[in-house]
């Protein structure tokens, strides 16, 4: 020993394509009706607050109106006007502002496609001019990638399949690969890299084609066709999935959801309200369709209505890892965002079958009832009120029996105190930060002196300012019984006895530790002075040993 203490260390039915599929699920609520009824709207959201852009209605064929919904208070707000009335006006928001571009002006009895770009800043309420469009048109789709604005496709004289970027950092347009076909009033969302492209009208009218569009390798790939040939509708974003909503008067009510991971599109619940030319937007996690024109009645509509999306079955856990140990196994795994509780499924033959053991609330979990020498395999699954997810990757273990540990350490009653010290000079210890991992099991003062506190188990630590020292003991505080259980001797005050150690006893070096409780003799004698616990140290042939021993009054 180098020092006086031993520091240790379902699926309903198929349409068509085995890639659809009809779910009832979700639900729609009637929100505050908008201030002014109209269609042919942009809509964008920033900070939770919808934006309700132009549009146009029976009494104008093109608006300037902007106002404000929002969600939560369920009110609706003027904002400042666009700078021109404008219809079919498209409308994204990036990094807090949005950008309302192209749409058609009224220009004497006709409409005609313009090229402008305003930015708008809610926080300001305020309207700038920024960099044309490079060619006039309406009937696009745009999203966001990385901050820059991709618009697809539209109408310029005749539908086109241009793909223009424009970046609001550098105010400026750039142009990349064409969408391999050429439509407008199609619907265009962004998920990760990638740009979806579907529906809209060709110069064959309306279509099912679904393109994708890797940003990165500016390429397109064809995906699975949408349910229903569809045009006039309106696209977002949510939970990972994308929402094609109303449209065309024989699909005015249809809401089609696509999975991009699966390739799949499925029917969700119906719209109540038949209309086209809609707005859409999505806030705190839920989807709105706001205005536009009833075919059966001709009429422009201010109905908003909110779609509380359904909470989708949870996705596959990940990387399972399972630990033998002694007459258990520790699992743990990946979180899954929208799991409320994991299945645990173990099976003694790879692959199963597997049985639920238990449910965990958490990402980990120990399974006691194994028995040493047997191999088992476990999955786990993720778990919310809309279903269970799909097993997770199988791992496995074998738990075996482990010869327990055994360490010294200091054994002390409630209340009782012992000095500890890197040496036994206590001035040592001075220059020393000492702490405990448990302070209701045993305090240390500055100096290293220990106090009992509560049974349990303590580290008492002990470290210098550069750390080249820093070095524990375990402490274990018992209620009663500690002299029984530890290594020393007992002495009443004023007894003596001798220790004894070598052969050769002229070449020990003995000493105390706290000489206030015991002194020692250079031949071993230990005298007990007063009551307490110290400890005596024997130097030997380069070795140290070390004793309790308890004084009592």
């Amino acid at each position: 020993m180098k020092n006086v203490i031993v520091f240790i260390m379902t699926l309903c039915m198929v349409l068509g394509m085995s890639s659809v599929g009809v779910w009832a699920d979700g639900s729609w609520t009637t929100k505050a009706t908008m201030p002014t009824s109209r269609a042919s709207i942009g809509c964008a959201t920033v900070n939770g607050i919808i934006y309700v852009i132009g549009g146009g209605n029976r009494i104008e064929r093109t608006l300037s109106t902007v106002e404000a919904f929002d969600p939560v208070a369920n009110t609706w707000t003027t904002k400042a006007s666009l700078p021109f009335k404008m219809a079919g006006i498209t409308t994204v928001g990036v990094n807090g502002k949005i950008y309302a571009i192209g749409g058609r002006m009224t220009s004497g009895l006709q409409m005609k496609e313009t090229t402008y770009v305003f930015e708008y800043d809610p926080a300001t309420d305020t309207w700038t001019s920024k960099a044309k469009m490079p060619m006039a048109k309406y009937g696009f789709g745009a999203t966001v990638v990385d901050g820059k604005i991709y618009t697809i496709g539209g109408f310029f004289g005749a539908r086109v399949n241009t793909v223009e970027v424009y970046d609001p950092a550098t105010d400026k347009w750039t142009s990349t690969t064409n969408m391999p076909t050429a439509r407008e009033n199609l619907g265009v969302e962004a998920i990760g890299d990638k740009i979806y492209a579907f529906g809209g009208t060709t110069v064959n009218g309306e279509t099912k084609i679904v393109e994708e569009y890797d940003t990165k390798t500016d390429t397109w790939t064809t995906k699975n066709n949408l349910p229903k040939a569809r045009y006039s509708f309106k696209s977002v974003v949510a939970n990972g999935k994308i929402y094609a909503l109303g449209g065309n008067p024989n699909l005015s009510r249809y809401v089609e959801e696509y999975d991009p991971l699966l390739d799949k599109w499925i029917y969700k619940t119906s719209i109540p309200t038949d209309r086209k030319n809609i707005g859409t937007a999505v806030a705190n996690g839920k989807i709105y369709i706001l205005g536009g024109y009833d075919y059966n009645k001709q009429e422009y509509l201010n109905i908003v209505e909110e779609y509380n999306l359904p909470e989708e079955i949870p996705s596959q856990p990940t990387n399972l890892t399972a630990t033998g140990g002694n007459a258990k196994v520790d699992l743990s795994w990946g979180a899954v965002s929208d799991a409320t509780i994991y299945h645990v499924k173990r099976s003694t033959t790879s692959g199963g079958v597997y049985n639920t053991i238990a449910t965990s609330p958490s990402i980990t979990y120990s399974d006691y009832s194994v028995s040493n020498d047997t191999t088992y395999y476990y999955v786990v699954s993720a778990v919310n009120s809309a279903g269970e997810s799909s097993d997770s990757n199988e791992a496995s273990a074998t738990p075996k029996a482990v010869e327990e540990k055994r360490v010294l350490s200091v054994l002390l009653n409630v209340k009782e105190v012992v000095q500890l010290s890197v040496t036994y000079d206590l001035e040592d210890n001075i220059d020393l930060t000492w702490s405990s991992s448990n302070e209701k099991v045993a305090t240390v003062n500055s100096n290293g002196k220990v106090m009992a506190i509560g049974e349990g188990f303590a580290y008492i630590y002990a470290k210098n300012v550069d750390g080249s020292f820093n070095e524990y003991i375990p402490v274990r505080v018992v209620l009663s019984g500690a002299d029984e259980r530890r290594l020393a001797v007992h002495l009443m005050a004023g007894g003596q006895a001798k220790l004894y150690l070598a052969e050769e006893a002229e070449n020990v070096t003995w000493s105390s530790a706290d000489e206030r409780i015991v002194t020692v003799s250079d031949i071993g004698v230990i005298s007990a002075v007063n009551k307490g616990l110290a400890i005596i140290k024997a130097e030997f042939d380069g070795e140290i040993y070390q004793i309790y021993v308890r004084v009592n009054s």
